[in-house]
């Protein structure tokens, strides 16, 4: 396919940074959909009843001037039109150079939002083009672009219009007439260019992107299936337990497991005892206890004379799976090794003989495993705890091949998504779920209040603490110390006034937010401001309190798990979510403590992109497909490539 310099106004800088986007060469390019649309009226002359709406008017230029402003990057170009006897105008800021390009009388074609301003119309961030003989006047759908780093957004748009006239031709349908009426589906070649200028009504746009939704089902399946393949021609060391070394195995677990912990074990157990390597997906909400399974079976691999580590997304995980595992393990001569980026130097030296020997142990780690200068030898298990959080390439580096082996990888989420889009998304992996905690725990009292009642919430968290329970804050960002801001640093100042308050975020030095989790911890803190790196894996029996400031900034999902914090020690549990007026959306947390539901309402309500997004499996081009509302897609993809 031709290469992007070929374009007009492509040059090799602009051509890299796209293929840095992912765009790699024109046909890639002409599949850059939209990321949305825009509804633009097209009007001879501007109108009252549109006021505060994205319109388009063709109109002559009267004046344009220079206005340079101090504190400002480049010029302001001051543009006045006339559009069929009315007064327009429009500031383009930073683009000086556009006043040459519109001399009294030049004819061009402007957008923006409408606002009337006394006897002048303007529109504010204002768009020109000078293809006037396209105008239209009627309402239209106008195709916005994700934003590319380095490239700018016209010539982006100018980009992806070459490419798609070069590469349409080349595009073919490959389904019978039947099957696309069969699934409201619009021809390939159509549905292309219909999806970056769109004609008609929704219904039709809705088509297009249904034909697009199943290539990329088709592309998303074919991953699948090129992934396994790969697999199944590589060797593992095999893990087998007989009945002795269960017996060990069983007696370092801090109880026994339940129905579905022991059907996921019995899932490794089998996939573990092959000479091909294991990919599993071990899936389940709060609270339900993956971190038992996952230490079965690092256990069992370190008992076949194997290594077994498992990666964590935060220090603040890592430290808490090190100790817990450490206390199981309490006794027992095999090493649990901690591996992080703010580890001591002596420590991190003693680690990486650990790591090097033939020995086993089991190490826990952050991304610091993840060093070039890292070598595990004899690696039987990586397991991947919150595995959306690394990319495919971090995982690659201790998932690689070592003296004729790969490891076995269990990969393990606590956002819980529906069986055929975790079919879609992870498909090259096995699936276990456990839906049920082991030990069955209160529901979490969940209460939405204005953000207006911090004080009354304030005096209700004094109160929980000087009762001796122990209160979580969580704020979504960090902020600064100042009257009325309602970040982590402001209100750690203001309870700390109050009761014992530590604070936790990701800017801290590593020894202070230890410190500052010990202290919540052992009950020196009966508060614990935080953000939302307390999300995952805090485990805190004591804690009964979790308040969530602005709420309605975080997702679903984020929020369920957040939740999940509190109550983990039997006893009743609150959870108190501050929001703005709108939280119509929040309520499902009132209603469910069922973290299948909430995963799945927050899928419907922010779309799959973000989740879609985390895959990182190089579909970067996953726009159209939603996986909830594509079921029959997805299903059509498995039958045309089975």
């Amino acid at each position: 396919m031709s290469s992007l310099t070929e374009l007009k106004g492509i040059g090799p800088v602009v051509a890299a940074r796209l293929q840095e986007a992912g765009y790699a060469n024109v046909a890639d390019l002409a599949l850059a959909f939209p990321a949305r649309y825009r509804s633009v009226h097209g009007l001879v002359e501007p109108s009252a009843a549109l006021a505060g709406s994205e319109v388009s008017l063709r109109g002559r230029c009267v004046s344009a001037s220079v206005r340079w402003m101090r504190g400002r990057r480049g010029g302001v170009t001051v543009a006045r039109f006339d559009a069929g006897g009315a007064r327009i105008e429009a500031s383009f800021f930073g683009r000086s150079w556009l006043a040459r390009q519109l001399p009294a009388g030049k004819e061009a074609v402007l957008s923006g939002t409408l606002r009337q301003d006394g006897a002048a119309w303007k529109l504010d961030a204002p768009r020109i083009g000078f293809d006037v003989d396209a105008f239209e006047v009627g309402a239209r759908l106008e195709s916005v672009y994700p934003k590319i780093d380095g490239v700018g957004a016209v010539l982006f748009k100018n980009a992806v219009s070459q490419a798609l006239e070069l590469a349409l031709p080349q595009i073919h349908e490959t389904l019978d007439a039947a099957v696309l009426e069969t699934h409201g589906l619009m021809a390939m070649p159509a549905a292309v260019a219909h999806l970056h200028v769109p004609v008609g009504d929704g219904e039709q746009l809705e088509r297009a992107r249904r034909r697009l939704a199943l290539f990329e089902a088709e592309a998303l399946l074919q991953g699948v299936r090129d992934r396994r393949e790969r697999r199944a021609g590589l060797k593992a060391w095999p893990v087998v337990c007989d009945a002795e070394v269960e017996a060990r195995i069983r007696a370092r677990l801090p109880f026994e497991p339940s129905p579905e912990q022991e059907a996921c074990i019995g899932d490794l157990a089998v996939d573990l005892a092959r000479a091909q390597p294991m990919a599993r997906l071990l899936q389940g909400d709060v609270g339900t206890g993956k971190t038992l399974v996952a230490f079965w079976a690092a256990l069992a691999a370190t008992a076949a004379g194997l290594k077994a580590v498992v990666l964590a997304p935060t220090e603040m995980l890592a430290e808490q799976h090190a100790d817990q595992f450490r206390d199981w393990m309490r006794g027992a001569r095999l090493p649990v090794v901690l591996v992080t980026q703010s580890a001591e130097k002596t420590a991190l030296a003693g680690a990486r003989k650990l790591l090097a020997a033939a020995d086993p142990c089991l190490v826990v780690g952050t991304h610091a495993l993840l060093s070039n200068d890292l070598d595990v030898s004899r690696l039987g298990l990586l397991v991947i705890d919150e595995q959306h959080r690394f990319g495919v390439e971090q995982r690659g580096k201790l998932a690689r091949e070592r003296d004729g082996c790969v490891p076995h990888v269990l990969v393990m989420s606590a956002t819980p998504i529906p069986r055929t889009l975790a079919t879609a998304l992870w498909g090259d992996l096995d699936l276990s779920e456990i839906r049920q905690p082991p030990i069955e725990r209160a529901p979490v009292t969940t209460r939405i209040l204005d953000k207006e009642v911090w004080p009354r919430v304030r005096d209700g968290i004094v109160a929980e603490v000087e009762r001796g329970g122990r209160v979580f804050v969580v704020c979504p960002r960090i902020g600064e110390v100042d009257a009325g801001d309602d970040g982590a640093a402001a209100t750690f100042d203001e309870l700390r006034a109050l009761v014992p308050t530590a604070m936790a975020h990701g800017r801290q030095q590593a020894d202070e937010r230890r410190r500052a989790q010990h202290a919540f911890c052992c009950g020196e803190a009966g508060c614990l401001v935080a953000t939302t790196l307390v999300e995952v894996g805090v485990d805190v029996p004591g804690a009964t309190w979790m308040v969530v400031r602005d709420a309605e900034r975080l997702g679903l999902a984020t929020l369920h798990q957040l939740r999940g914090r509190v109550g983990r020690g039997g006893q009743a549990a609150t959870c108190i979510l501050l929001a703005g007026p709108d939280t119509d959306r929040l309520q499902v947390l009132v209603d469910t403590n069922d973290g299948f539901a909430i995963a799945e309402a927050d899928l419907r309500e922010r779309g799959p992109g973000e989740l879609t997004g985390r895959l990182q499996h190089g579909h970067r081009a996953v726009r159209c497909l939603n996986p909830l509302r594509d079921v029959d897609l997805l299903r059509l993809a498995a039958k045309e490539s089975g």
